[in-house]
């Protein structure tokens, strides 16, 4: 009965919010709509790129073919989508003399010719090398790479020197491109021989429209924006047009001005200088990352196009008659629109998610929120990651097995199974979540003794041995990040759930504890390189070259935590943090579909969205996904031998994620067979007692006699 009355009261202080489109979260809920009743729109549809384009940087238009320019894990790529027959097309590039880190500037597009500036960065070598890729596509001719040999009217200075420095090119027809920086234009051939030249001034060519092949280019002066046609046979700009497309670049085949403002897409009228309001990027994208409008295209059929820079994905949207949805509103702590709300609501033709806010308030209007939960007039689907597991039942939750079971797509045998099993209460599913993480210990193969010798008195000795001359952890965790995650891996080590008694009064628990300050108490050796283990709760993040890096060897070793059943490693809820139990946010938490709900079959295919991840955008970066194929794909995904040029890190000693290191995660994941508990209630009795300890206000016994009485008590209390 406590139990009980301890949830109620924590339940009493939540607090809704707004809603999203303003509405007050105590309106009436939105009426089911008929599925006839359809309204003029726009649809979009994802395109794949094929594997060899990897991710995408720029798109051009030219005679309805649109050119990607693309980066892979070994350099630039560049392929073109055919609009008309929907096909891809892609070119063996050649990278000849290019580095892993040369990337694209800019790409554009004119009489079926690809022009693209590059710029390098080599080593031993100050300063920067530019090149110009050109390839005309309507020829079938090889593409060259020819570098910029002359010199830039602007340079730039860094601390290793001065360097030229080029900003763009844009494509004039087949045989000639406009190569600038900010100061000079150079008109170009494919050779990268200087045909003319002229001054910028106040004009950009960063920001451009291209209509019906003519180039009307932005231009800043006075305070003012405008816009120019440039003339490409005599090279000269036209009158100012009081026209603003805030930085875009646009390209139509159709004679279409475009400009993008507030996040919407509008089309301008130049003889009227009307401007119409097509869309709202919100409305079309596929993914969080909602396009800011900067680079889009029309065909002649009157299609748009683009893609997210870093996406592996071109996006097409057409006009349609579209059917009126139904609202279904998601109560949850962070009101971010985030990636499987937009995809959900831009490709599910009967539903879309509306945001309620919720907060958490220790003050007043605690009845009227009980009231709400209750009746559940305003929310589908409940964002439980800040709530008490106590709290989730019947309830207030509607049971998900049968969700899953009923499902053609998915069934229990899917998901990693101790991850299913540990989200069960009496059987029954209230709560789910679509990533979790590990917590275990990694160490070096030279440290690691194997499995059966991987003792707790091992390991104390190694660190004695090896404390006045090497870093035991890593010199981010410090003591408090520390005996956060050992307070976490103490809920699976040292609590029989299924008893419900504890075991904090054992001799390994103590050693662990007087382990911890012994090295906390020991001088830190900052100029160590490498470290003797490293505890970890973000392992898929840490894996590959950070471990590597940090071990100082290619073999490391998922050891887990010494005298511990199993491989000594434990799932963790996402979001659970070092020294933030704050749960997790956007959509990696943990959801439940409310017992009062009269969507949940909707609401149920939002959650299998989470659990399929669809978009396959994420990495393993944000954890461990419980489906057993979601896993495996993002993990095949994730493999490279190269780090992003962008990380400014060597690989050259360490290497970045192999396959072997996929390897070696995949058995981790599939042989750790417990849930660690996040309840913080019965973490910070074990951190404030151990800290009482190390702080020298009780002695280790005290201390641990402390935890051992107050953490089964409120087991008890809670869970009896």
């Amino acid at each position: 009965m406590k139990r009980r009355i301890i949830a109620t009261l924590l339940l009493f202080s939540l607090i809704f919010g707004l809603c999203a489109c303003g509405r007050e979260s105590g309106d009436q809920e939105e009426a089911d709509l008929s599925s006839n009743d359809l309204v003029a729109g726009w649809q979009p549809a994802q395109i794949k790129l094929p594997d060899v384009l990897g991710q995408v940087e720029y798109i051009t238009l030219c005679k309805d073919l649109i050119y990607i320019a693309g980066r892979a894990s070994n350099g630039p790529t560049i392929g073109y989508f055919d609009t008309i027959n929907e096909k891809w097309y892609t070119l063996d590039f050649d990278h000849g003399g290019l580095s892993s880190d040369a990337h694209i500037l800019s790409c554009s597009a004119a009489n079926g010719a690809v022009w693209m500036l590059i710029e390098d960065f080599v080593p031993d070598i100050t300063g920067r090398e530019y090149c110009i890729f050109y390839w005309n596509s309507l020829e079938d001719a090889s593409a060259i790479c020819m570098p910029v040999g002359f010199e830039a009217a602007e340079t730039r200075g860094d601390a290793q020197g001065t360097y030229r420095f080029f900003s763009g090119c844009v494509a004039l027809d087949d045989q000639k491109a406009i190569l600038y920086d900010t100061e000079t234009c150079y008109v170009i051939d494919p050779a990268v021989s200087v045909l003319a030249s002229f001054p910028l001034e106040e004009n950009d060519f960063s920001s451009y429209q291209r209509i019906d092949g003519k180039l009307l280019i932005s231009g800043h002066g006075s305070g003012e924006s405008f816009c120019r046609f440039f003339d490409q046979e005599t090279l000269q700009f036209g009158e100012r047009i009081d026209f603003d497309f805030h930085s875009g670049r646009y390209e139509s085949e159709n004679g279409d001005w475009f400009f993008t403002e507030d996040n919407a897409f509008y089309q301008f009228d130049a003889e009227s200088r009307e401007s119409e309001r097509l869309f709202s990027w919100a409305d079309v994208a596929l993914n969080s990352d909602i396009f800011s409008g900067k680079n889009a295209v029309e065909t002649s059929a009157g299609d748009i196009y683009y893609a997210v820079p870093g996406s592996s994905s071109l996006i097409k949207i057409h006009s349609a008659m579209i059917k009126r949805r139904t609202v279904i509103k998601l109560g949850t702590f962070n009101s971010m629109l985030t990636n499987n709300i937009v995809y959900f609501n831009n490709t599910n033709p009967d539903y879309k998610i509306e945001i309620v806010k919720l907060s958490f308030d220790e003050g007043s209007n605690r009845d009227r929120t009980m009231i709400e939960l209750a009746t559940g007039n305003n929310i589908d689907i409940l964002d439980v990651s800040l709530l008490p597991s106590t709290a989730l039942d019947s309830g207030l939750l509607a049971d998900l097995m049968p969700f899953i079971d009923n499902d053609p797509e998915l069934s229990r045998e899917d998901f990693i199974q101790p991850v299913l099993n540990s989200m069960l209460t009496n059987g029954a599913l209230y709560s789910i979540e679509p990533r979790v993480n590990i917590l275990t210990m990694v160490t070096s193969s030279e440290t690691y003794p194997g499995a059966s010798q991987w003792r707790l008195s091992y390991f104390s000795d190694q660190v004695s041995s090896h404390i006045d001359k090497q870093a035991i952890f890593p010199q981010y965790m410090d003591r408090d990040a520390m005996l956060s995650l050992f307070a976490l891996y103490s809920t699976g080590a040292y609590i029989d759930w299924e008893t419900g008694t504890c075991s904090f009064n054992s001799d390994g628990f103590k050693q662990w504890l007087s382990l911890i300050r012994n090295v906390y108490d020991a001088p830190i050796n900052t100029d160590a390189r490498t470290v003797l283990s490293v505890p970890t709760i973000d392992v898929a993040f840490h894996s590959g070259f950070m471990l590597r890096q940090w071990l100082g060897d290619w073999d490391y070793q998922y050891a887990g935590f010494p005298d511990s059943e199993g491989n000594g490693s434990y799932f963790v809820r996402q979001g659970v943090q070092t020294s933030d139990f704050s749960g997790a946010q956007g959509d990696y938490a943990r959801f439940g579909i409310m017992a009062s709900s009269r969507h949940k079959e909707a609401a149920w295919e939002y959650i299998k969205l989470l659990l399929l991840e669809p978009t396959g955008e994420v990495g393993l970066d944000r954890g461990i996904p419980v489906l057993s194929s979601t896993f495996e794909r993002i993990l095949e995904k994730s493999i490279t031998e190269n780090a992003p040029a962008y990380s400014g890190v060597s690989n050259d000693e360490y290497g970045y994620f192999y396959r072997s290191d996929a390897d070696k995660l995949r058995e981790l994941v599939y042989s750790t067979e417990k849930m660690a508990h996040d309840d913080k209630q019965l973490l910070d009795i074990i951190m404030t007692e151990a800290n009482n300890y190390f702080n020298g206000y009780k002695t280790l016994d005290d201390a641990v006699a402390q935890i051992q009485s107050r953490a089964s008590i409120y087991i008890a209390e809670q869970y009896g």
